[in-house]
């Protein structure tokens, strides 16, 4: 998932991460770090903490906090069912899926201008 805008938030960011992040982490990913244009280790270290947060909340049932995560507008893919965030947050809520603590072996930031991507 790749978006391309001029400006971006930063709340935007968190967002475009969370989606990918659940999208694309749940796969297991055996590639090493690639970075196209790194705007910073410090940049990069966010990004990899906010990920371990987030799977922390959704173990935790946390659903105020991925509430402020997510956008309005996104989409949460599973391998049966496409959510939009609220029924997404509702899933969550109601242990209809349950995340388990989540232990990340390896993970990976790549920037492309002002949107990254994370690969865990």
């Amino acid at each position: 998932m790749l978006l391309h805008t001029e400006r971006i938030s930063t709340s935007v960011k968190a967002v475009t991460l969370a989606i990918c992040l659940l999208v694309i982490g749940t796969l297991p990913s055996y590639s090493q770090s690639s970075k196209a244009a790194t705007p910073s280790a410090n940049a990069e270290q966010e990004l990899l903490n906010l990920s371990k947060q987030k799977w922390d909340w959704m173990s935790e049932r946390n659903v105020d906090a991925l509430a402020a995560l997510f956008h309005e507008q996104c989409m949460f893919v599973h391998m049966g069912a496409t959510m939009s965030k609220t029924q997404e947050l509702d899933v969550i809520k109601s242990g209809r899926i349950q995340y388990k603590k989540a232990d990340i072996e390896e993970a990976s930031v790549r920037f492309f201008g002002s949107t990254a991507t994370l690969r865990g």
